[in-house]
Formats: C-alpha cells, structure tokens, sequence
C-alpha cells in the first residue's frame, strides 16, 4: 500500500466505510473501523462460526459487516503489477499514477508488490 495524499479525512467517516468491490462486497484494504470493545467482542464471537468465502480476512470482515458506507474509488486504488502493449492503457495509467499533485489518494498493490519485483 502507496499512501500519496493526506488521509486525515478518514478519521470523519462512519464505521464501517470502505471502498465497494462490488454491489454488496467490500475491499478493507482502506477501511473505517471505530475502536470499541462492542467491535472487538463482535468480532470476536464470530471467529469460529463464520466461514470466510474467500478463506481470509476479507471474507470473514464482509460477512460480518453487511452493512457499510462507501469510500470513493479513488481513496484506495486496487493496483495489478501489468503486462501490457496497449498503448492506451499505458498512457492512462501513467496520467493517473504519474500525476503531480496525485489524483490518488492510496495505492493498494494486490498479487505482485512493486517492491519484490527488482
């Protein structure tokens, strides 16, 4: 995970906020969750009766919390290491990623890491 901008912001969002995957999943990869012993318990209560549907945390947060506010899209970048020759993908990821001051707010490398791939 890439942080290029000030996430101070994230700290004013209900619990619990994260970016959508999809229609009704979401990526905790930049998600809101409040301290609380009641999250704690609640969680905690649940970890041997709730089976993850993607075997990891993921999973397991989501069937937790199906309830959840939105996060724009572009406060957490899911990012593939890609292999590509199409000219117009590279030129518009380079905009996007290249750009000064960053249209993004986090990046969130999934598979490959930048960092492992020298």
């Amino acid at each position: 995970m890439l942080v290029l901008r000030n996430i101070d912001f994230l700290f004013t969002m209900s619990e619990i906020s994260a970016i959508g995957k999809d229609l009704t999943l979401f990526n905790p990869g930049v998600m809101v969750a409040e301290p609380s012993n009641y999250t704690y318990k609640l969680l905690m209560d649940q970890i041997d009766k709730i089976k993850s549907y993607s075997g990891g945390y993921q999973g397991y947060l989501n069937e937790i919390f199906t309830r959840w506010h939105r996060i724009p899209k572009h406060m957490n970048f899911l990012k593939h290491i890609w292999n590509t020759n199409d000219e117009v993908e590279k030129e518009t990821k380079t905009r996007v990623f290249g750009a000064e001051s960053p249209l993004l707010y986090v990046i969130h490398y999934l598979g490959a890491k930048p960092w492992l791939c020298l």
